[in-house]
C-alpha cells in the first residue's frame, strides 16, 4: 500500500506522539510482528515475558510492565491472522494519564522485523524507516579523470554509470608540442564532460527526479553545470554542489552523506519563505488570518490559498458527556493533561464527564482545504520561525486569495 501525502503526515504525526511518551523506568513495551509470523508463538513469548517480569525488584515497575504485557495479550486474543503488512503494538503506563496506554498500528508497508522491546521509551525506528523520503534525486561525482552517476532514493543508492576519461596525464614537454598537448587535454576534458552530461540529461529528465546534486574534488562540478553541457530543465533541478575527495563510488557516498543535510536545508528554506510570506501579509494587509475560528470560516468561504498548520499542533475537537445529568457539549482540547485537571468535571452535578467522540482539528482543517482547492503546508517546530508560528499563532494560519 503506497501512502499519499496526507496519510504520510498522519503516520508521521502518530510516530511523534509516541515519541513524546516517556516511562519512569523500563516500562514501555514495543512489539513488532511480521505478517507471516505465527501469532500463537508470539502469545507464548509474551506469557514468558510476563512470568519473568515477576522478578523485577521495583514493585511499581513490575506492576506496570505486567499490566502492559497483559494489555497486549488481550489485544492478540482471538487473532488468528495478521494484517497483510503485520502489526506494531505499543503499551505502557503513562503517568500523565494515570493508566496503561495502548496503541495498535497497522503499518503502510510490511514489517520486516519481529521485535519485543521493553525500555523507558517506545522503539520507533522500524516505523520511521517506513516514512523515509521516497523521492528520487540525481547524484553526480565528477572530475577531469572520472565520472560516477547515481540515483538516490531515501538512503538507497543505485549507480547508473561509472567511467574514466581519455584525458592524458600531465607532461613536461615545451614549445609547440606543449600547446598541442594542451589542446588535446582540453578536447579530452570536453568529451568527458559531454559524455557525462548526455547521461545526466537522459537519466534525470523525468519529473520523478526531484533534484540533482553535483560533487567532486575540483572545478569539473562547476564546469559541467553550464548551458554548454546540461539542458535547461536539468539545470533547474540542480540543488547544490559539494566538494568531495574523489569522483568514484566513494565520492558518491560522500555526496550522499552531505545530500541529506542539503535536502533538509532546502526544505527548511522553503518553510522559512512561506512563514515570511504569512508574517508579511498578517502585518501589512488583510490577506492573511490566524486562529481556529477565523481560519475555519475563511476555508468554508473558499478564501484560503494556503493553509498553514504546525506539526506540533495536536488539538482535538471532543464531544463530552456527563453520565449523571446527560449534558453533552463540544470542546476544543488543546492540552489533554490540562483538560483533565480543569474541564472534565461537570459544573452542574460535579460528576466526571466522559469524552465520547474525538476528532483531530488539523485533519478536519485539511479536509476543508481539499474541498476548496487550498494548499496545505505543515510547519515544523525545528526552527525559530516554526516555533514562533506555533507559539504566537497557535499553529494555525492561512494566506488568503482575497479579503
Amino acid at each position: 500500500m503506497k501512502m499519499d501525502q496526507k496519510e504520510r503526515r498522519k503516520f508521521q504525526k502518530k510516530i511523534k506522539e509516541l515519541e513524546k511518551i516517556k516511562g519512569r523506568g523500563t516500562e514501555l513495551i514495543s512489539l513488532y510482528i511480521p505478517p507471516d509470523h505465527n501469532v500463537n508463538q508470539e502469545v507464548t513469548r509474551l506469557k514468558t515475558e510476563y512470568s519473568e517480569a515477576a522478578n523485577i525488584k521495583s514493585k511499581s515497575t513490575r506492576k506496570h510492565v505486567q499490566s502492559a504485557i497483559k494489555t497486549i495479550l488481550q489485544s492478540l486474543k482471538g487473532v488468528n491472522e495478521l494484517p497483510e503488512n503485520g502489526i506494531a503494538i505499543f503499551a505502557g503506563y503513562v503517568d500523565e494519564e494515570n493508566e496503561v496506554k495502548k496503541e495498535i498500528i497497522t503499518p503502510p508497508e510490511k514489517v520486516q522485523v519481529n521485535l519485543y522491546n521493553c525500555d523507558d521509551k517506545f522503539e520507533l525506528e522500524p516505523l520511521k524507516k517506513l516514512v523515509e523520503s521516497k523521492e528520487k534525486y540525481g547524484v553526480v561525482a565528477i572530475d577531469s579523470k572520472n565520472a560516477t552517476i547515481a540515483k538516490l532514493k531515501g538512503k538507497h543508492m543505485e549507480i547508473i554509470q561509472s567511467f574514466g576519461s581519455q584525458v592524458p596525464s600531465k607532461h613536461t614537454k615545451g614549445g609547440w608540442s606543449q600547446r598541442r598537448f594542451e589542446r588535446i587535454i582540453k578536447q579530452a576534458k570536453h568529451e568527458h564532460y559531454k559524455k557525462a552530461a548526455n547521461i545526466i540529461n537522459k537519466e534525470f529528465q523525468d519529473d520523478e527526479i526531484k533534484g540533482l546534486i553535483i560533487g567532486g574534488p575540483g572545478q569539473a562540478k562547476d564546469k559541467i553545470d553550464s548551458d554548454e553541457y546540461l539542458n535547461k530543465k536539468i539545470r533547474n533541478k540542480v540543488l547544490g554542489k559539494v566538494s568531495t575527495g574523489y569522483a568514484d563510488e566513494s565520492g558518491i557516498k560522500e555526496i550522499m552523506e552531505k545530500a541529506q543535510d542539503l535536502i533538509q536545508d532546502l526544505e527548511v528554506q522553503k518553510e522559512r519563505e512561506i512563514i515570511d510570506k504569512f508574517m508579511k501579509k498578517i502585518t501589512g494587509s488583510e490577506t492573511a488570518t490566524y486562529g481556529l475560528k477565523q481560519v475555519a470560516n475563511a476555508l468554508k468561504k473558499g478564501k484560503v490559498e494556503t493553509l498553514l498548520l504546525s506539526e506540533d499542533m495536536n488539538w482535538k475537537k471532543a464531544k463530552i458527556k456527563c453520565p449523571e445529568c446527560g449534558e453533552e457539549k463540544e470542546e476544543i482540547i488543546k492540552d489533554k493533561k490540562e483538560f483533565k485537571k480543569q474541564g472534565i468535571i461537570c459544573p452542574e452535578c460535579e460528576e466526571e464527564r466522559e469524552v465520547i467522540e474525538e476528532k483531530d482539528v488539523a485533519e478536519k482543517l485539511e479536509e476543508l482545504a481539499e474541498e476548496t482547492g487550498a494548499e496545505t503546508k505543515y510547519i515544523s517546530t525545528d526552527t525559530d520561525k516554526g516555533q514562533q508560528f506555533h507559539n504566537a499563532f497557535g499553529g494555525i494560519g492561512a494566506i488568503l486569495r482575497y479579503t
